[in-house]
């Protein structure tokens, strides 16, 4: 039900604050069992090289509002987003999300929703506090 107050879905994440951490993502074997989601701050592309499984990816502003959801991206694949603003492409910043295959579906993730409704407290290594 849309709107209505959640638990927190994501209790363990990830953040790419190293370069080893970046270039590798989840890495060959996803580790979904020492976190619930990998977050990628100022990422506007992801690939899943050398993945054995598919991930979903959600691409959000630095506040927390999904600008595009990617689900089941197959191994070997690269997504990013990018927005026509005129006569350019937007610059504007982006944080990616990658999450264990199928869970964008079971949250209803939609571009336009905010990333914060699947936390409950605040979390260091993102800036996010409080509830959406």
């Amino acid at each position: 039900m849309r709107g209505a107050f959640r638990m927190p879905i994501l209790f363990n994440i990830e953040s790419a604050n190293t370069f080893r951490k970046r270039l590798f993502g989840v890495g060959h074997k996803p580790a979904w069992q020492r976190f619930d989601a990998f977050f990628l701050p100022g990422c506007r592309l992801v690939h899943t090289f050398a993945l054995s499984e598919a991930i979903d990816v959600v691409f959000a502003t630095p506040q927390g509002r999904i600008r595009l959801v990617v689900h089941r991206l197959q191994p070997w694949r690269i997504a990013g987003y990018l927005s026509w603003a005129g006569r350019r492409f937007s610059a504007e910043p982006l944080d990616a999300w990658e999450l264990p295959a199928g869970r964008c579906a079971v949250l209803s993730l939609v571009p336009g929703d905010h990333i914060r409704r699947l936390f409950d407290v605040a979390h260091p290594s993102i800036g996010m506090t409080g509830r959406a």
